[in-house]
């Protein structure tokens, strides 16, 4: 819906520009100055009337004349509390927030006049006093009524009234797409007339999604498309109220160096001013913060200048620079002679008047070496001469209106749209440039130009250079396997295939979007950048069912549905058509295994999530309009992830619960919720909220979710921002999330408390994990911490993954140090930088105990690790499962352990093998065949002459500390133990109550709800029931009433729980929590005199 687009656009804009901070009621006595805003919003569309939002009166029967509204609105009063501007110019968010909300309740529809809302502005700027620039934007998507023209005289004399007011007159049309449309053109011709002479520079025709950035954003930029005009009218507003400083140029509005020497009016100056006159601020050139920061609680340090606006943010450092922008030395000139005389500061005359050379280098190499990159030397003209580089544009706007020029969103600046691909040598560099002019050619291991780029469909179709249209994708695609006559020439390129002695296109080369690749479940996006989409390797290598089940790599399944091959995964064995051997064929398989936590009904999973805790898990991504941008092989970054996340959850544990159920699982299955961040944060709501924006608001005016409907036709219904281990629900959620709109700024508060508000109803017993993936800086670390003291209440582990297109540069450090301030501790332990391929193997291993990442997720699983994951000889060779590959040097899954049934099992007697009667699983003999306590403990058994067998497997076997130590939290060094210290299985080490309270030497401490554990019993044993004996006990005190209890503070375990108690502190050296003196002491008030003594 283009008008709540334009709206929420308009929102977003508000949320950022420097306000008055003053409402509605200020009027002409504004005294505010210093570059801030006051605004009002006003709909035409009916003849004779406008729209305003009215406080506490119907704002749709706004007219010239008496007569009330032809069709009246459906919501025309705000609901009772709320404020908005009463169609009067306000400074206050909150009131223009207000506005906006009623402007989208309320939509007139039917027309375009606007001769209404024109004299409606007249008298708006005639309640502005002197000192305030007045501009007027109009913003139509259509031409004016064909009845308003025929009013000769009636616009032309308000446009006079207009001007009385020292009004400028901006248009906007606003057209659906990047292509001009009869409809757009001819708004132009009825709109141009309307606006500030000259119209040409008062008026543009923009894509509704440019209209933020070359518009709004770009407002008070001299090199935006309106700035010029608006920084003209301001100087001769000062020269007509202070003579004095009409030499004041916008130098002063360039806040970074490379910028200020593209000005040949500017010269930049060392060293910074260390302190201003009066209010100013050094770092932003001596200028003065708007009112609206100020009274936001910002100092100059929060704030920065670039491209001509003061912007501001909570929590953000900027220190005062190097040097300053001024005017150049050259300006002081006035005439021609002594202008070109002065070389020093490279002068020289421009017109009328002395500027500076910009790039002024006589030499080549001279000219290449200019210290901010700003210089080029031009060979196409004669003689050669050194100019300012292509594309030196500093905004979007003036950017993207040179058909030459691209914009880099990530990097802020103009880069040329057609570069010399083969200059580029780097594979992700040439992959990632931002016009997608460029390729990377594998065969060439080359740069090269991307054919068919950017042509329009009939551009592509009249194309001779062998260009094809896709409907599909809405893409040019080069046209390949044509012609081709032989078959290795035919298969040797990823886009052909073989068919019927034909080289034909495989059919999902023609998809040019990875979001559009993967729609078709046959073809995959080639990550190395080499094939685009592809046949997936099942599809494209099998035709018939006999080839596609004998795959000798055992990953193809033939689908009988489908009638195709198709590829196999541990979860297509617990499809009952897989057969009553699906559980055997999955054992067999080397990356599965059988999980029998429900021996009624076994599961085949993926090893790698063997040692998954119980977890609930909340990811929050980046949705900022970094990530559209190409990431190496991926076109478009968010969808790669998103499809990617797609893939990775069809493999998960699952619980199989849907949103909003209760979780009974503690048998180490998964729970997923996703979340998007950038303005605030975005999640998948239910079908059955409003349509609207959330007025909850976190404190900063981002409300705190944006609520959808997001039921589609026959799709299932989104988790409701709740966890869900239903796959279907989360791949419903990443869908929605997919079909959103990148937005600018990473802010991560509002999606750090939404996964505190997730968590809330995770019980005690899961383990928790907050993931957070930006490509872009997070700009607003400083002010999480109270939503992540929240988190860390909630036992909640934080976690972090910058992503990087390539070689990391600069921004990717500053993403990475930001994150470490967000996450748990240590956070080097926490982080990671990845590219988006990296990335997902990271989350793919969630639970691997070898990476990163597993080894913190899996701390306290009771779970074995698969055999591969396993590093330890003695223990590889304990595992009955396991045996140790001398010649990979690897642990790897015994053959024993392939068996299926008991019989197939007892029958491999070259194997040794036996059926587990409880495990229902063939495994090795081992321990049980030593009969001597020195046979059993030299093969790294345990013995124990009261069991029977006595020799049984130690999974804690180890001959070092060291080694002890590499098998986990399980195990435990006894140094105290006889003849000679030994590895032994830790005390207590359960992972849930029930496991733990059966131990009859073991109790379940949830004193600390957020990290409950299974410990020793210690002063309830029964051989602490003397004084004596409990005394004896550091950690225990004997009771009035003659029982052994542990110590006030001593049942704290961990130092976050222990500080909460007043009367405890922590002891770092003893890691334990202890009783306070003065409290230990004195623990009555009996005992009041002596402890005030």
């Amino acid at each position: 819906n283009g008008y709540y687009g334009m709206l929420e656009m308009l929102r977003d804009w508000v949320r950022t520009i420097p306000l008055t901070g003053e409402d509605h009621t200020v009027g002409v006595n504004s005294k505010v100055t210093g570059g801030s805003f006051r605004l009002t919003f006003v709909q035409f569309s009916l003849e004779d009337e406008y729209w305003v939002c009215k406080n506490g009166a119907d704002g749709c029967k706004k007219s010239l004349f008496s007569w009330w509204s032809k069709t009246g609105c459906k919501e025309p009063r705000l609901p009772a509390g709320r404020t908005c501007s009463d169609g009067r110019l306000s400074g206050d968010l909150s009131e223009l927030e207000n506005d906006l909300d009623w402007h989208e309740a309320n939509f007139m529809a039917d027309a375009t006049y606007m001769a209404a809302a024109l004299r409606d502005a007249v008298d708006i700027f005639h309640d502005s006093p002197a000192h305030r620039q007045h501009v007027l934007i109009i913003m139509t998507d259509g031409q004016m009524n064909p009845l308003e023209p025929q009013r000769s005289t009636e616009i032309p004399a308000i446009r006079k009234d207009l001007d009385a007011e020292n009004v400028i007159t901006f248009g906007v049309v606003i057209r659906k797409g990047a292509t001009h449309t009869k409809a757009d053109i001819d708004a132009e011709a009825t709109l141009k007339p309307v606006t500030s002479d000259p119209h040409d520079e008062h008026f543009v025709n923009v894509p509704l999604d440019n209209l933020l950035d070359e518009v709004f954003n770009d407002l008070c930029d001299p090199a935006g498309p309106f700035g010029a005009s608006i920084q003209r009218a301001q100087q001769q507003q000062q020269q007509q109220t202070a003579p004095a400083q009409s030499g004041a140029v916008p130098c002063s509005k360039w806040g970074v160096k490379l910028e200020c020497r593209a000005d040949k009016a500017c010269s930049w100056n060392t060293p910074a001013p260390a302190t201003c006159p009066g209010s100013g601020c050094p770092n932003l050139n001596c200028l003065s913060l708007p009112a609206a920061q100020v009274q936001l609680g910002m100092t100059c340090t929060n704030c920065r200048l670039t491209r001509g606006a003061i912007t501001c943010l909570a929590g953000a450092t900027n220190p005062v620079g190097s040097g300053y922008c001024g005017a150049t030395a050259c300006e002081t000139y006035c005439e021609q002679a002594p202008c070109e005389q002065d070389v020093v500061n490279h002068c020289f005359w421009d017109v009328d008047k002395c500027q500076r050379k910009v790039c002024d280098y006589a030499d080549k190499t001279s000219c290449e070496a200019d210290p901010d990159k700003l210089c080029m030397w031009n060979t196409t003209v004669s003689p050669a001469t050194c100019d300012v580089n292509k594309c030196q544009y500093f905004s979007q706007g003036t950017c993207v209106a040179d058909a030459e020029c691209a914009w880099d969103p990530r990097m802020l600046k103009c880069v040329e749209k057609h570069p010399d691909c083969t200059t580029i040598t780097d594979k992700l560099q040439c992959l990632n440039y931002v016009s997608g002019a460029c390729d990377w050619s594998c065969t060439a291991q080359a740069c090269m130009r991307r054919e068919c780029n950017e042509l329009t469909m009939a551009a592509c179709q009249g194309s001779t250079d062998g260009c094809v249209w896709d409907a599909v994708s809405s893409a040019c695609q080069k046209e390949r396997c044509v012609g081709v006559t032989t078959e290795n020439t035919c298969i040797s390129d990823s886009a052909c295939k073989w068919a019927a002695s034909t080289c034909v296109e495989t059919k999902c080369y023609k998809y040019a979007t990875e979001a559009v690749c993967y729609k078709d479940t046959d073809c995959h996006w080639d990550p190395t950048g080499c094939a685009g989409c592809t046949e997936r390797y099942c599809y494209k290598t099998y035709s018939d069912a006999a080839a596609c089940n004998e795959d000798a790599n055992n990953l193809c399944m033939w689908d009988t549905t489908g009638n195709k091959c198709v590829d196999k995964t541990c979860e297509s064995y617990n499809d009952p058509a897989m057969g009553q051997d699906r559980m055997c064929a999955c054992q067999s398989d080397s990356r599965c295994m059988v999980d029998r936590t429900v021996p009624s009904s076994p599961m085949c999973r993926d090893q790698n999530y063997n040692q998954c805790p119980s977890l609930d898990l909340v990811i929050a991504f980046s949705g900022s309009t970094t990530m559209d941008m190409k990431f190496g092989a991926h076109p478009n970054g968010f969808d790669a992830l998103m499809e990617a996340l797609k893939d990775w959850v069809a493999t998960l544990p699952l619980t199989g619960e849907k949103a909003g159920v209760a979780t009974t699982d503690k048998g180490g299955r998964v729970r997923v919720a996703f979340s998007q961040f950038d303005q605030g944060v975005r999640v998948a709501e239910c079908p059955t909220c409003a349509c609207s924006p959330t007025p909850a608001t976190a404190g900063d005016g981002i409300p705190t979710v944006s609520v959808m409907n997001t039921q589609g036709a026959g799709r299932p219904a989104d988790s409701c921002g709740k966890l869900t281990g239903d796959v279907a629900q989360l791949v419903a959620d990443l869908d929605w999330h997919e079909g959103q709109s990148r937005r600018p700024n990473a802010l991560v508060k509002e999606a750090a408390v939404f996964a505190g508000e997730v968590f809330k109803e995770s019980p005690s017993f899961r383990k928790k994990m907050f993931l957070i993936i930006s490509d872009s800086t997070i700009q607003d670390s400083g002010s999480l911490g109270p939503a992540v003291s929240v988190l860390t209440s909630q036992g909640v582990q934080v976690f972090g993954i910058a992503l990087t297109r390539g070689v990391p540069d600069a921004l990717d450090e500053a993403n990475l140090e930001e994150l470490k301030l967000i996450v748990s501790s240590p956070p080097e332990g926490y982080t990671q930088m990845l590219q988006i391929d990296a990335a997902m193997d990271v989350i793919g291993n969630l639970c691997y105990p070898n990476t990163q990442f597993g080894s913190l997720v899996i701390e306290g699983s009771s779970a074995l690790p698969p055999c591969i994951a396993v590093q330890s000889i003695p223990v590889c060779t304990s595992r009955p499962t396991c045996q140790w590959n001398t010649l990979t040097f690897a642990c790897e899954d015994h053959p024993c352990f392939r068996h299926c049934g008991q019989t197939g099992c007892l029958n491999d007697t070259m194997n040794q093998c036996t059926f587990n009667g409880q495990s229902l699983q063939c495994q090795k003999e081992v321990c049980k065949d030593h009969a001597t306590q020195l046979d059993c403990l030299t093969h790294g058994c345990e013995w124990d002459a009261m069991k029977d067998p006595r020799c049984s497997e130690n999974p804690c076997y180890a001959t070092t500390v060291d080694q002890c130590r590499q098998l986990g939290k399980q195990c435990t060094w006894d140094a105290a133990m006889q003849p000679a210290p030994m590895c032994i299985q830790t005390p207590c080490y359960y992972a849930n109550e029930t496991s733990c309270v059966a131990d009859t030497d073991c109790e379940w401490n949830s004193v600390c709800t957020s990290d409950p554990r299974c410990v020793q019993k210690t002063c309830t044993r029964a051989d602490h029931q003397t004084q004596a004996a409990c005394v004896a006990e550091a950690t225990c005190v004997w009771t009035s009433s003659l029982t052994c209890a542990i110590q006030r503070c001593a049942k704290y375990l961990t130092e976050n729980c222990c500080t909460t108690d007043v009367g405890c502190q922590w002891d770092l050296q003893a890691s334990m929590c202890k009783e306070k003196y003065c409290s230990k002491t004195y623990p009555t008030a009996a005992t009041k005199t002596q402890c005030d003594a």
